[in-house]
């Protein structure tokens, strides 16, 4: 596991998807639940709680293997707990919210009851993505359907909100995969507290829909079988999707676009 994601390779890549798609997120996240503590399961670089401390909550937590790279976080180093997350997570307080993001498919399927445990031990709303079915990744084994999270969160009486996949379903900012995947869980028991939530929840379905974001199903495309008109019509997309993870890096800025909002 430790070679898998200790790598300069990986690195880049983990900050090329989390760093835009956080940005991009985040502030949305905190108009939904106002959280002043954060705790991220699995958080790599804590590249999401980088940008939740940028809006002004100090009391963040990572959690991750103690195979990372200190000098690779994007968070005071006090601030990361190194713990095999594949085991109960126990830590001394409780927050107001939980993230566990594209990382429960890296688990093995034993596993799965284990972590969704330690998220509803450690607060009552979970922002949670993991891989579908054939999505692809690095040592992915056990990709599912929301349907078999959503199962496992509602023993501990947490109900699924899925307010957030459309909101950024055709935003180039935020990677496909947190686009399709990404969703609340909630302490029934406390829903009350999060009105802006509440309200959400009573426009969804039971049911979480089984979607597969048009970015990933391109990358399955043979783009033989395409026009060259249908593969210029699609290059846009990928352009824009390329400017918009490299331009922070290159200039340490958002794209003027996205300033002028």
């Amino acid at each position: 596991m430790s070679v898998l994601y200790n790598s300069p390779l990986w690195y880049s890549t983990l900050r090329a998807d989390s760093n835009p798609s956080a940005r991009e997120i985040v502030p949305v996240v905190m108009e939904l639940v106002h959280p002043k503590s954060v705790v991220d399961m699995g958080c790599g670089t804590a590249a999401w709680l980088a940008v939740f401390r940028a809006m002004g909550i100090e009391n963040t937590i990572g959690v991750d293997g103690d195979y990372m790279d200190r000098s690779q976080l994007e968070i005071p180093v006090d601030h990361f707990v190194p713990a095999d997350v594949t085991q109960p997570v126990k830590l001394s307080s409780r927050f107001d919210l939980a993230a566990c993001l594209e990382v429960a498919e890296h688990l093995p399927p034993e596993s799965a009851p284990v972590i969704v445990e330690s998220l509803c031990r450690l607060a009552p709303v979970v922002l949670f993505s993991a891989a579908i079915p054939f999505q692809g990744g690095t040592h992915h084994v056990n990709e599912q359907w929301p349907e078999y999270w959503q199962a496992l969160f509602a023993r501990h009486g947490y109900q699924v909100i899925d307010c957030l996949r459309m909101r950024f379903w055709q935003n180039p900012a935020v990677a496909w995969h947190y686009a399709q995947n990404l969703m609340f869980y909630v302490d029934e028991r406390q829903i009350a507290n999060y009105p802006a939530l509440q309200r959400e929840q009573k426009d969804q379905t039971a049911s979480v829909r089984r979607l597969i974001h048009p970015g990933r199903y391109l990358l399955t495309a043979d783009l033989s079988q395409f026009s060259f008109r249908q593969v210029l019509k699609a290059l846009p997309y990928f352009v824009c999707r390329f400017f918009r993870f490299h331009w922070h890096r290159w200039f340490g800025e958002k794209p003027l676009a996205r300033q002028a909002k």
